[in-house]
């Protein structure tokens, strides 16, 4: 007697109910095949390698004479998605997924030439289409539950159909940085950390603290210290000023910089007019 599985089912963990298997008759040459009347039950595998449609795009452009791969490629760039598709696709991906991983459409708004928002006093132009997609997943929403402080940054590197992407996310205290999605949407944490940029102050406004973030203000501080004459003072006055970034409330850091002020303003060493002059950019 030979048993047959399910070819999908895995060496360990659960398998496919889906069986056969052939009895070999030892009195004769007959094989009889015995099925149970289960269904397909295994868990459907990821696709791998190039989707589909992608294929058959290619195949499409192969036909056409565009052979070369990166003249392939250069014909997928050029290719633009209509407001209509893009809408469509919206429309197709709003199910909530069971895979807390996986990605989906959590709100959009699109607006043909036509069409006006409900509210246009934050809207300058009324011309043309405009739109705006909230992409995230159940796992990424989770960990807006648990956070008070968004990162926020744009990067004109990855750009979908030359729009710049916005990443908001936020950090743990392990600095390691944690998205939330790749839209801008309404959220009322306690503070927005960012790089001054003035695009970035625009978009969100003054609905809360606004904290630059250390990295760049570090390399500012660095800048303007570097003028300083004295190399011992300046490197004491950089140890102070680190100190400053682990305060953990707006109270202790405002009594902790007006005291590091005092200190150096009042200490008999600062006859510097350059430690002086750097005080005064502080």
């Amino acid at each position: 007697m030979v048993y047959y599985r399910c070819e999908k089912a895995k060496l360990r963990g659960s398998h496919c109910t889906l069986s056969i298997y052939l009895l070999y008759h030892a009195e004769t040459d007959k094989v009889t095949i015995y099925k149970n009347e289960a269904e397909y039950d295994h868990h459907v595998d990821k696709v791998r390698g190039i989707d589909e449609s992608v294929k058959k795009c290619t195949e499409e452009l192969y036909n056409d004479g565009i052979m070369k791969p990166k003249e392939i490629i250069r014909a997928l760039q050029a290719r633009k998605c209509s407001l209509g598709e893009l809408e469509q696709w919206c429309k197709n991906n709003l199910n909530i997924p069971t895979n807390e991983n996986e990605a989906f459409v959590v709100s959009y708004k699109i607006l043909y030439d036509n069409e006006e928002y409900e509210d246009d006093e934050d809207v300058e132009e009324n011309d043309g289409n405009r739109f705006r997609i909230f992409i995230s997943s159940i796992r990424l929403l989770n960990i807006i539950s648990m956070s008070s402080y968004v990162c926020s940054d744009a990067t004109y590197q990855l750009v979908w159909q030359d729009y710049p992407v916005l990443i908001v996310g936020t950090t743990d205290l392990n600095k390691a940085f944690h998205p939330f999605d790749l839209a801008i949407y309404l959220l009322k944490p306690t503070a927005l950390i960012c790089d001054a940029a003035d695009a970035i102050k625009n978009v969100f406004g003054n609905s809360y603290n606004q904290i630059m973030c250390w990295a760049h203000m570090k390399r500012n501080v660095e800048n303007r210290i570097s003028h300083i004459n004295d190399k011992d003072i300046a490197k004491e006055i950089l140890e102070d000023i680190e100190m400053l970034q682990l305060c953990n409330s707006t109270i202790i850091f405002k009594l902790a910089s007006t005291l590091c002020m005092k200190k150096w303003k009042l200490n008999n060493k600062q006859t510097d007019q350059s430690i002086l002059d750097f005080f005064e950019f502080f």
